[in-house]
């Protein structure tokens, strides 16, 4: 697609609620809007001579100039999964989803300095990920048939507990592999009754001056 064919997807005067239109403008910017047509993610590739885009067969977006050099690829800006082919570099980094139906990311990220961390890309499979879960394992994903068969890569050098939020914001992982909140009354309950590996819920703000005292 060339940057003067405007948008990547056509649409109507008025989009519905929950619809997200992809343009790229002349400017060589690739930029995202909402059904509002608010802006609410870009390339930042504004004056950088960007001709047009590609998808690769491996998921990478790519924009490129007119000698077909890339100016930007989706490849150099992972979130919390790494396709096949792609590489975390030094200064980059995987950052898990707050949950599993909440993609924000404020939760622990794996980084590497240095090495390159690369997706596995086996040769009798080309449907393959590594994503890092809402609860910090680290886990590589292959369609195999009818389902995704997944494999823990960190489970057996780790251990349960030793995933920083196997057990949810403010909950404790005991030795037995069960989360519970701390014992303290009145600064923290459950999220869920049914599900404690969802965390707990702060009840008091608890600041650092405080003269209570939270842990006997």
């Amino acid at each position: 697609m060339l940057a003067q064919d405007s948008s990547v997807a056509s649409t109507a005067k008025t989009m519905p609620p929950n619809v997200f239109l992809v343009s790229l403008c002349q400017d060589g910017n690739l930029v995202l809007t909402d059904s509002d047509g608010t802006p609410v993610w870009s390339t930042n590739t504004t004056g950088k001579s960007v001709s047009g885009l590609n998808m690769t067969e491996t998921g990478n977006l790519v924009l490129f100039d007119k000698d077909n050099q890339t100016i930007w690829q989706s490849f150099n800006h992972p979130t919390d999964t790494l396709l096949p082919e792609q590489s975390l570099v030094s200064g980059r980094k995987i950052t898990a989803s707050v949950s599993s139906d909440n993609s924000s990311q404020d939760n622990p990220y794996f980084s590497f300095d240095g090495d390159t961390f690369t997706a596995l890309h086996p040769t009798n499979s080309t449907a393959q990920f590594v994503k890092i879960e809402p609860n910090g394992h680290l886990k590589v994903y292959q369609w195999s048939v009818m389902d995704w068969n997944e494999l823990d890569i960190t489970a057996e050098r780790v251990g349960n507990c030793g995933y920083p939020m196997v057990c949810g914001r403010y909950s404790i992982c005991t030795n037995n592999g069960q989360c519970a909140c701390p014992p303290q009354e009145n600064f923290f309950r459950p999220s869920s009754e049914r599900k404690p590996d969802l965390g707990c819920s702060q009840l008091t703000s608890i600041y650092c001056n405080s003269c209570s005292t939270i842990v006997s």
